[in-house]
């Protein structure tokens, strides 16, 4: 596990990096005179930064129980590649990277994000084997939840955070 917790803190360590960056390139709004504590790129700062302070306590921790020596092998990596949390998170990592990087700008928001969470969902709850209508009955109540978390979102960042949304 510290060798876990050391991969994991430095992903988060950068990963947060990366957020506080592209949050302090955000809109503030300053020549309308908005307060700062409505520029739209403020909780996604605030959240990077605990990314980070809790990637440093994870650095800190496993580098103090020796989490740095990792030992690959090849065998190490084919067994963690054929763990189902690790291949749980590759997915998530793709699903996350085609939404981010493949659908936004191509589709419009709202779209890109329903089909993100439609096959998010499909994808973490698929179970072989499942009778025709019980598989309807879930892809239904699937599109339901994506077509509902898309307007609300989109709702809310246009409307209550008011930002521009590709």
């Amino acid at each position: 596990m510290v060798r876990a917790d050391f991969v994991s803190s430095l992903f988060l360590l950068v990963f947060g990096a990366y957020v506080v960056y592209d949050s302090w390139r955000m809109p503030r709004f300053e020549e309308q005179k908005a307060n700062v504590w409505s520029s739209p790129g403020l909780v996604p700062g605030i959240l990077g930064l605990l990314f980070m302070l809790t990637g440093a306590i994870m650095l800190v921790r496993s580098l103090r129980k020796g989490g740095h020596h990792l030992n690959l092998t090849r065998a190490v990596l084919v067994e963690a590649l054929r763990q189902r949390t690790t291949q749980s998170f590759l997915v998530t990592l793709a699903l996350g990277l085609l939404y981010g990087a493949g659908m936004m700008g191509h589709l419009p928001y709202p779209v890109a994000t329903a089909v993100f969470v439609f096959v998010f969902i499909y994808i973490a709850e698929f179970k072989r084997g499942r009778p025709i209508k019980v598989e309807a009955r879930f892809i239904g109540i699937a599109a339901v939840i994506a077509v509902i978390t898309s307007v609300v979102v989109t709702f809310v960042f246009q409307n209550l955070f008011l930002v521009n949304l590709p």
